[in-house]
């Protein structure tokens, strides 16, 4: 291996992310500069282009700060180094700006990167890319060029460098769609020197260069001040100790406390080290300016030089910042220990690395050994966020060239990570690769712990799960952090859950380190630590986060476990919604067993709504690919009873199954639905029905209510108090004394006899512009409702609340009047005609079914539904999906709820309790109505937004984000004298009703030069 030249970590790698703001106070502050760069957020691109010294940097770090005070949009800055000339490299560290975490493929990253732009609409978001010469004849020039290409309409690409890479901005300068700055924009004028002297405390020099850098070394050392006036003058002077530090210092660049306290052998701390020297800038974060450090390192031997960088690359390395650390070691021309930090962060777990560090050190590998196993091994690891399909021949590939090369370790890692990834759905030949690591173990402590992460692995394809715990006890051998992550993983798969995390609770999870957590919650599940509705609240909060990160295999894994959990808690719309985008997932390319947790979703849903048929038909291995032949797969055991009971030939294999208890009540769940669908309900008897949250867990509502009557009849009388839990129960217990035998059905109808009559109709009252009264989806013809305002105020109220007390009802309907008999008389009235409304051909010895008294309060039936609930549920939908970073899924939630709301909550009618929900209401639709035209115009159709913007307006004339989205749609169609039309209309309506205008209204007047 020899060594290549390779850049070294600066200052700016501490803030790839962010601009060095720590020396903006001893920055001359140039509002003129400042002043153009405010246009960034009104061009399509910014490019500043400048050789070194002119302040680019600083000049864009100045801008950023002044927009933080009075913002006109987002920025997000990333600072370029050589790495990026990978795309992957680049995209990677895109996404990170834009926090969202990148993935393997180049196509899925850019598109989460411009999905995020577009979810930040209506505020611009300007990226800026600093140091983007770098970048300059590099296959990265392409993603440049198609982010310029696909940005949304609120996005805005800011290229800083001493070169500009070549990028098509032809069409775009045409059109005054670019904003350039070059060296004569960024030379310092009169007044900002005169600055920079009052900055330096000196007035003696009158011919400044209008250089930046030169400048300011001129104010600190005198007008012939270069490099060897530095050495002469200034640090000739200090001593030869400290003077000594400062050249190891120079290859730093950022000097932390830490680091010098490493270079020097803990013989100075910083501030001793900088005393009275010049071009030191920065208070929290020291660094030292380039004309310092060019003066320093030009009197440094390369000795020195290389010395100083192992060192720091020793720091960084302990600081398990590889990939500066393999910089480091690199330009230190130290090829050997830049190759074994690589390797020990190539062995560290995959929750521990991102996609950034992968590429920023398979980038420097390239360069420095092309064909190395190591490099096969990183160009491998890159496709670890959802490529797994490639990684098994590429990782192969890596363990071949690792044992010819007689590479212990790389080999038994390449070995490593083909099972992880074969144990996805990308079948190996186990017994090869078995074999060979038990050679390699005599000889690598780590291959151990794969061998046994092997080993449990093909005794539990073999069926024997004591083997397969058994070999667990060499998982130490893998590492701390992977011996908790996969030791969890394996007891999961192994059906005992019980062994994981054994006394912590779901209140234990936010302390877990980052990646721990997700088997150990698993597992939780899996044993009933809590019951649905709690497990519900967490996997809801969860799943944005999730799906936010877009790497595609945890995101069909929590989908999948959160369409169980919403099953279990009766929620079959949010069950539904999670399966089906759990299958869009898939098709982005998963793994067979990831897959398979998509298919799970689908199949238990489909049991829920369409029945066991239609579960077995989409459990059937010819459509899953996975039969269970000797054990279940993770995504089996969220459905164990139904796949028991729909899918026969797997009723073998699980009945020798030696699970834990939690797997086992499952299995026996199973068995017990088989043995009541043929007559015998004793097995459904023994069931733990004293733990009823596990049960709850692993058996279908459906099921759950058909065994616990089956329970009842074989005499377990405890099963009541899980039936009394259970969602819909009435539902549940109609659909058993439907379907079920003899016994179970005869429970059943006992169970119902108890609860009010079943509802012959569905009923929807739709309360979204003036009230209507569907049955079974068809208006009601009755002259009482449509010419009785008073008894659609009463449906509405009751629906307000579902249970009311009558004297609260009074007072609602007759605030000023609640106490007289009068009013209880026309609340009895109202009552009568909407009960015989609701049921027209009713006995009159029969109770009311679908609006019932019981004791002082009125009840509406479970069955009478609204339009103000498929409204907010769509809209929470698309709330939800638009947190999650996936604008345009949420659009059609959100055109779906608008399309709902015919006009506001009971239009035409006078109530005053209702004056609220209204007002809520109308906010939630005119909301949705803006975010549909501020997505839809960043997509780049304003007119289209135009529209909807304004429906909103028709809402909510005084709605300041409906007015502004409409002007700007305007606007941007290119029918500018509308828009000010528009603006000025809004303006004077506001101030009608003595209101101005916010900030961002009248930015976005001012944009459209309006006054």
């Amino acid at each position: 291996m020899t060594a290549v030249a390779v850049h070294v970590p600066t200052m700016k790698d501490s803030h790839r992310f962010s601009p060095m703001t720590t020396a903006l106070e001893r920055t001359v502050d140039r509002p003129r500069v400042v002043r153009e760069l405010l246009q960034r957020f009104d061009r399509r691109v910014t490019v500043l282009t400048a050789a070194a010294g002119y302040g680019k940097t600083t000049a864009l770090a100045l801008a950023v700060a002044h927009n933080q005070l009075d913002p006109l949009g987002d920025d997000v800055w990333l600072g370029a180094e050589p790495a990026d000339g990978d795309p992957l490299h680049l995209l990677g560290g895109l996404a990170t700006a834009l926090d969202v975490e990148p993935v393997g493929d180049e196509r899925d990253t850019m598109d989460r990167i411009l999905d995020a732009v577009l979810s930040r609409a209506p505020d611009d978001v300007a990226v800026i890319v600093d140091d983007v010469h770098v970048l300059v004849d590099t296959p990265s020039v392409s993603v440049v060029t198609e982010l310029l290409q696909r940005l949304p309409a609120n996005g805005h690409l800011v290229l800083a460098g001493r070169a500009l890479p070549p990028v098509p901005l032809a069409r775009l300068r045409a059109h005054g769609n670019v904003l350039e700055l070059d060296s004569a924009d960024l030379a310092l004028d009169d007044i900002e020197l005169n600055e920079l002297r009052a900055l330096r405390k000196d007035s003696d020099l009158d011919d400044l260069p209008r250089h930046a850098a030169t400048a300011d070394l001129h104010l600190a050392a005198g007008s012939s001040a270069g490099v060897e006036f530095l050495w002469e003058e200034v640090l000739s002077g200090i001593e030869e100790d400290r003077l000594s530090a400062l050249k190891r210092a120079a290859v730093l660049d950022v000097l932390d406390e830490h680091m010098i306290t490493e270079l020097t052998d803990g013989s100075l701390d910083i501030d001793t080290l900088v005393a009275g020297v010049p071009l030191i800038e920065g208070d929290r974060e020291r660094r030292m300016h380039s004309l310092l450090r060019d003066a320093l390192l030009a009197r440094s031997t390369r000795g020195e030089m290389n010395k100083a960088r192992s060192i720091a690359g020793d720091v960084e390395r302990g600081r398990e910042r590889f990939s500066l650390a393999v910089a480091y070691y690199l330009a230190a021309g130290d090829a050997l220990s830049a190759h074994d930090a690589a390797r020990e962060f190539a062995l560290t777990p995959t929750l521990k690395q991102s996609m950034e560090a992968i590429a920023s050190i398979r980038s420097q590998l390239t360069e420095l050994e092309p064909t190395s196993a190591l490099t096969a091994c990183y160009e491998a690891m890159s496709m670890f966020g959802g490529l797994e399909n490639h990684v098994v021949p590429k990782f192969n590939d890596v363990a071949q060239h690792a044992r010819d090369d007689g590479d212990a370790l790389l080999e038994t890692l390449a070995y490593h990570r083909m099972l992880q990834a074969s144990f996805i759905g990308f079948e190996l030949p186990m017994e090869p690769l078995v074999n060979r690591l038990d050679e390699l173990s005599a000889e690598v402590p780590f291959a151990r712990g794969v061998h046994a992460h092997a080993r449990s692995q093909v005794a539990q394809y073999r069926g024997d799960a004591d083997a397969a715990v058994a070999a667990l006890v060499d998982y130490h051998h893998l590492g701390d952090t992977a011996e908790v992550v996969m030791r969890a993983e394996r007891l999961c798969d192994l059906g005992r859950p019980e062994e994981v995390a054994v006394g912590l609770g779901p209140d234990a999870l936010a302390d877990l380190p980052a990646g721990t957590e997700i088997f150990i919650a698993f597992a939780m599940w899996l044993r009933g630590e809590s019951p649905p509705e709690f497990a519900e609240a967490v996997v809801g909060d969860m799943i944005p986060t999730v799906v936010r990160r877009g790497l595609t295999h945890p995101t069909v894994s929590i989908l999948g476990v959160g369409t169980t959990i919403a099953l279990a808690a009766g929620d079959l719309t949010a069950a539904r919604r999670r399966a089906e985008r759990a299958r869009e997932v898939t098709q982005l390319g998963v793994g067979a067993t990831i897959e398979l947790f998509a298919s799970i979703a689908e199949a238990s849903v489909a049991a829920v709504a369409d029945g066991d048929d239609a579960a077995a038909a989409l459990l059937d291995p010819q459509h899953t690919g996975l039969p269970i032949t000797v054990w279940p797969l993770r995504g089996h055991l969220l459905a164990l009873p139904l796949i028991y009971l729909t899918r026969p030939e797997t009723r073998p294999v699980l009945d020798a199954c030696t699970f834990g208890h939690s797997m086992s009540t499952a299995v026996a769940a199973g068995r017990a639905l088989v043995a009541v669908r043929d007559g015998d309900v004793e097995p459904a008897g023994r069931l733990p029905w004293g733990e009823t949250n596990l049960l709850r867990v692993h058996v279908l509502p459906h099921h759950l209510a058909e065994l616990g009557c089956a329970a009842l009849a074989a005499g377990n009388a405890s099963a009541r108090a899980v039936l009394e839990q259970l969602p819909e129960r009435a539902s549940l217990l109609r659909r058993v004394a439907e379907s079920s035998t003899t016994a179970t059905c005869k429970v059943a109808e006992e169970l119902l006899g108890a609860l009010p009559r079943r509802p012959e109709h569905e009923y929807e009252v739709c309360l979204l512009g003036a009230p209507q009264l569907l049955r079974d989806g068809e208006p009601v013809d009755d002259p009482d409702w449509s010419r009785r305002p008073q008894v659609q105020l009463l449906m509405a109220a009751l629906l307000e609340h579902r249970r009311i007390h009558r004297q609260d009802l009074l007072e609602a309907l007759w605030p000023d009047h609640s106490d007289d008999a009068k009013a209880a008389q026309r609340l009895r009235t109202a009552l009568s005609m909407l009960v015989r409304i609701l049921e027209p051909d009713r006995d009159s010895a029969a109770p009311p079914l679908y609006v019932r008294t019981e004791g002082d309060h009125i009840v509406v039936d479970d069955s009478v539904h609204t339009d103000i609930a498929r409204f907010e549920e769509l809209a929470a939908t698309a709330r939800s999906d638009d947190q999650a970073g996936l604008p345009r899924r949420a659009v059609r939630s959100y055109e779906a709820a608008a399309e709902i709301y015919r006009g506001d909550y009971l239009d035409g009618l006078d109530a005053g309790w209702a004056v609220f929900t209204r007002l809520r209401l109308r906010s939630l639709a005119v909301g949705a109505m803006c975010r549909i035209a501020e997505l839809t115009a960043a997509s780049g159709e304003p007119e289209v937004a135009a529209q909807w913007a304004e429906r909103a307006r028709r809402l909510d004339p005084l709605n300041e984000r409906a007015a502004r989205t409409f002007i700007q749609a305007l606007g941007a169609s290119g029918d500018r004298s509308s828009a000010l039309a528009a603006a000025n209309e809004f303006v004077a309506a506001q101030r009608s009703a003595g209101l101005e205008p916010s900030a961002d209204t009248r930015r976005a007047i001012e944009r459209l030069g309006g006054g």
